[in-house]
């Protein structure tokens, strides 16, 4: 494995899931789309019993992976998405990256272009916003989900391109949740006066490469914000410094992990501002935290990427954060 494509995701040759789930009911299909002269790639996941008007979840892959990667039984995580698409009847789409030394915009070891400095290894020079924008679009005519409910997460290079989305189409999005990802250490401008969307942010303290101090990505990927100074950067941006912090300490449900978290609220009761919530996971690495699709991991990985968090699904965070934007 390259330096390069070992960046931001779990290597799979070391992880295994222990735990088999129900499988998914609904349909997977693998959609090209033309996009500005090129072809980009997505899958589509339409849970049983969808219906127009349902809501939308765009969910990002994670730097060297993909939209396959993303959804297999080794996925961690993130594979919880598919069910619950299942359960709560909404559309899917998982998106295909570039892969940042060839181009390729259908191959498994891709990575998004998001607001790190064009110099870090394997970054892309692809109009990501104008595909996933596009994207959207071609979604809301074929499948006609509703525009008012359109979600967006990822983690690691899939949460830094879902900030990149917040900074510079922040009108298409209800709400959104960023996973083990930070801001490039050179802040970037802000978004224009307008819509405000509401945020989850998920960070550990022994994360190895998206570093709670900040600082370089091992192996020249640019380098991060500190990430406290990080959730204040957004807590300005949506209008909520001032607001006090509500703080709860979630139940440790697994004391073997070597992980704690706590959930950090900031609201406000004007119309014009959006809450930040921050979930700080002491002694959690770069993984997405899961019950459900627990991982056994092999030494490399765990030097690579850190302890995982098993005291809550992270997947489930997400979604009940989108639903209570939509019923406040």
């Amino acid at each position: 494995m390259s330096r390069w494509s070992a960046l931001f995701v779990i290597p799979l040759l070391f992880v295994a899931s222990v735990r088999a789930a129900s499988a998914p009911q609904g349909q997977v299909q693998e959609l090209s789309l033309p996009v500005a002269g090129t072809t980009r790639w997505t899958t589509v996941y339409q849970p049983p019993g969808y219906r127009p008007g349902a809501p939308v979840v765009l969910l990002l892959h994670g730097g060297g992976q993909s939209m396959r990667k993303i959804l297999s039984d080794r996925s961690g995580g993130t594979r919880q998405w598919l069910h619950i698409a299942d359960r709560e009847k909404f559309l899917l789409l998982i998106p295909n990256a570039t892969n940042g030394k060839t181009g390729d915009p259908k191959s498994d070891r891709q990575n998004w272009n998001d607001l790190r400095e064009a110099s870090a290894r394997g970054k892309p020079t692809a109009d990501d916003v104008g595909f996933l924008m596009q994207l959207l679009d071609w979604a809301r005519e074929k499948y006609r989900h509703d525009p008012r409910r359109v979600f967006v997460t990822g983690a690691s290079n899939g949460g830094m391109m879902t900030f990149r989305l917040l900074i510079e189409q922040p009108q298409r999005f209800t709400a959104a949740a960023a996973y083990i990802a930070s801001l490039p250490a050179t802040a970037p401008p802000r978004p224009a006066a307008g819509k405000r969307v509401p945020l989850l942010l998920f960070n550990g303290t022994r994360d190895p490469l998206v570093q709670w101090q900040g600082g370089e990505i091992r192996g020249e990927h640019g380098t991060t914000m500190a990430i406290e100074p990080m959730v204040q950067w957004w807590r300005e941006v949506n209008g909520v410094s001032r607001a006090p912090a509500r703080m709860a300490n979630l139940p440790d449900r697994d004391p073997d992990d070597g992980c704690r978290i706590q959930r950090i609220v900031w609201n406000s009761e004007s119309t014009a501002a959006a809450p930040v919530v921050f979930y700080r996971a002491e002694g959690g690495g770069h993984a997405l935290p899961t019950i459900a699709h627990p991982l056994r991991l092999g030494p490399l990985a765990r030097r690579l990427i850190g302890p995982v968090c098993r005291d809550v699904e992270g997947a489930e965070l997400a979604w009940e954060f989108f639903k209570r934007q939509v019923a406040s």
